[in-house]
């Protein structure tokens, strides 16, 4: 769920976004610190990639209508036809079979991803950065989402991430004098 804050002294509208790991910090207060400027560009992408809602706090419905989105887009990136025959019905219930569970195991076992963080996945994975791919289909997918999941710059970010909320949650004292 997203709330709105109004900042008082120049009236901008900043989003804040449910996020565990992030508790609900807006993204402008996570990147304004030491943790994030010393990130590579790369880091500072996911970084900002984490910072949106997770998937298993999202409507099913939602995550379903994004999936099925995205996995139509993917197969158009890579210059195939979802569905080759359009007028088959068998092969459009089968279609829809395979993007339900594929969302039914996103949610269930990669549930603490955003949406944005698999679509990362996704546009690297069938560019082959993260191997290579022999079908489109949900074995592929989850090869991407583990090997995003997984590489050293997402790693790197989500650590920033928690060093920057333990610092803003636990300032250092302030100098003696």
């Amino acid at each position: 769920m997203e709330e709105l804050q109004e900042n008082q002294a120049n009236l901008t509208v900043t989003k804040i976004h449910t996020n565990a790991l992030c508790k609900n910090y807006p993204l402008e207060t996570l990147i304004a610190n030491r943790y994030f400027s010393q990130l590579t560009v790369p880091q500072k992408d996911i970084f900002k990639l984490l910072a949106n809602t997770r998937i298993k706090d999202l409507p099913y419905n939602v995550v379903v209508e994004k999936m099925g989105l995205l996995i139509i887009e993917v197969h158009a990136n890579c210059g195939q036809k979802l569905i080759q025959n359009p007028e088959d019905e068998q092969e459009q219930k089968l279609h829809i079979k395979t993007v339900l569970n594929f969302c039914e195991d996103l949610v269930k076992y990669k549930g603490t991803l955003t949406i944005e963080e698999v679509r990362f996945a996704f546009n690297k994975g069938y560019k082959k950065e993260y191997g290579e791919y022999f079908g489109l289909n949900n074995k592929t997918y989850f090869s991407w989402i583990d090997q995003y999941t997984f590489c050293d710059d997402r790693v790197k970010a989500s650590k920033a991430i928690t060093d920057t909320i333990s610092l803003i949650e636990n300032p250092p004292p302030p100098p003696l004098t």
